[in-house]
């Protein structure tokens, strides 16, 4: 790949004039950290080619980095980054832009981290940083676009990301682990230890038709590439719990309240069932209880190319963000733009013998309490993670051979409920409402 011109800088660039597009790119270059050729042609508008040749131009002249990954026979698009200040002092001086301190230490570390080198070179580390990271900016690129698109209706206040949200910590009462013949036992002790809370990003929506008081709403976002063992995922569950439900640590740490949702976008169904039954574990919200805070969706809906168009939905239907694609635990379907939950009735129903059993105040962990409260799991229950719940569903809401609960889902009239428990099966479905029948999370038969 290095030998290729275009990842080669030439040794004597050509003469760069700066001019207000530049200045556009370099706005949403720095704004998104990474973003690809196709999000930075739609930020900024105007003629697609002219676009192309202007992010060539500040790549010669080094304003901007970029990076492809490399392929069996091609690579992918190219991704542009900032490694140098000259582009900040630029945005300084001709639009009164102000430099922060933060804005420099990611600079200077994505020079040091040499990404397009990493690239070139397979750096597998580095490259499943660089996806994470643009998980996080596709996200912002939706909400971003789709705000625009709404008419005025819904505007993205503000949007923060990596140090502007990081070090931020909770304090929780640890607890002891053991294991008596095929049960294991969670047992609260009188020790604290501090788990992290840093949302990958945190952003506020105004919606202009709401009442006064009310207009502002708040979201975290957690890009999860799969690649974090479910222990270390429910210790981030249980930490965003704590921090926001439980001691409400966020109206200091993020200035923001309420926070409506952590909103979890996951590799594939699969992942996502596991994720959810997490939220339900003791050491998160407990078992039986509606945990309202975290809502789920997969990329496959964004990176796939919708019905009829061979352009990923994300591009090509931003807009969809705000569509009911959020699933909660309670197989219950949502949107960023409701204005209050609905949800369908869960009802949880014990299996003597293989179940559940709990010890402790209404069967989970009790909340700043003096003697420490124990838990009973079955071990085959986390054969293979920490989840507690292994429940398949039936259509009459009761349970196979070998479930731990059965979960009935009863929807009142209003409750978006589709068929299926399936995240999505049907990946080739427009929207998640439109999937009737085919896949989204709801009630309906068994899972295979």
């Amino acid at each position: 790949m290095a030998s290729f011109s275009k990842f080669v800088r030439p040794e004597i660039p050509r003469r760069c004039i700066i001019s207000e597009r530049d200045l556009d790119i370099l706005d949403a270059v720095l704004r998104y950290r990474f973003c690809s050729a196709a999000q930075i042609v739609r930020l900024v508008g105007g003629n697609e080619d002219v676009t192309h040749r202007r992010l060539r131009g500040l790549w010669e002249c080094g304003l901007v980095n970029r990076w492809a990954f490399p392929g069996v026979r091609t690579h992918s698009e190219f991704y542009y980054y900032l490694d140098n200040r000259e582009p900040l002092d630029l945005l300084a001086e001709r639009r009164r832009f102000e430099i922060h301190p933060q804005m420099l230490d990611e600079i200077r570390s994505h020079r040091e981290k040499d990404y397009a080198g990493a690239a070139v070179r397979g750096q597998h580390m580095q490259l499943g940083f660089l996806n994470h990271g643009l998980m996080v900016s596709r996200m912002h690129f939706m909400v971003e676009m789709a705000c625009k698109k709404s008419g005025g209706v819904v505007a993205l206040e503000a949007w923060r990301q990596g140090g502007q949200v990081a070090g931020h910590k909770v304090d929780v009462q640890k607890v002891k682990v053991s294991r008596q013949g095929g049960e294991f036992f969670w047992q609260e002790v009188h020790e604290t230890e501090r788990l992290p809370v840093e949302p990958d990003a945190l952003f506020t929506l105004r919606f202009a038709d709401r009442a006064e008081g009310h207009h502002l709403t708040h979201y975290c976002y957690e890009a999860d590439r799969g690649s974090m063992v479910m222990t270390d995922m429910l210790k981030k569950f249980r930490g965003y719990y704590q921090f926001i439900k439980k001691q409400q640590k966020h109206r200091e740490a993020f200035g923001v309240h309420p926070i409506r949702a952590v909103l979890v976008e996951t590799t594939d169904e699969a992942r996502g069932k596991k994720l959810m039954e997490l939220v339900g574990h003791p050491l998160v919200a407990g078992p039986g209880k509606r945990a309202g805070l975290f809502w789920f969706s997969i990329s496959p809906l964004f990176t796939d190319p919708a019905a009829d168009s061979p352009i990923p939905s994300y591009l090509d239907r931003p807009q969809s963000i705000f569509e009911p694609i959020w699933a909660l635990p309670d197989h219950s379907l949502h949107a960023l733009n409701d204005a209050e939950n609905t949800s369908p009735a869960l009802f949880l129903r014990h299996h003597q013998g293989d179940g559940f059993r709990c010890h402790g105040s209404q069967g989970q962990l009790v909340d700043n309490a003096l003697n420490p409260a124990t838990l009973t799991v079955s071990a085959n229950s986390i054969a293979s993670s920490l989840s507690v719940f292994d429940s398949r569903v039936n259509s009459d809401g009761g349970s196979q051979k070998g479930s731990h609960f059965g979960i009935g889902v009863v929807p009142p009239p209003t409750a978006r409920s589709p068929e299926s428990l399936s995240l999505l099966s049907g990946r080739s479905c427009r929207t998640a409402r439109s999937c009737q029948g085919r896949a989204v999370v709801g009630r309906g038969e068994a899972n295979p």
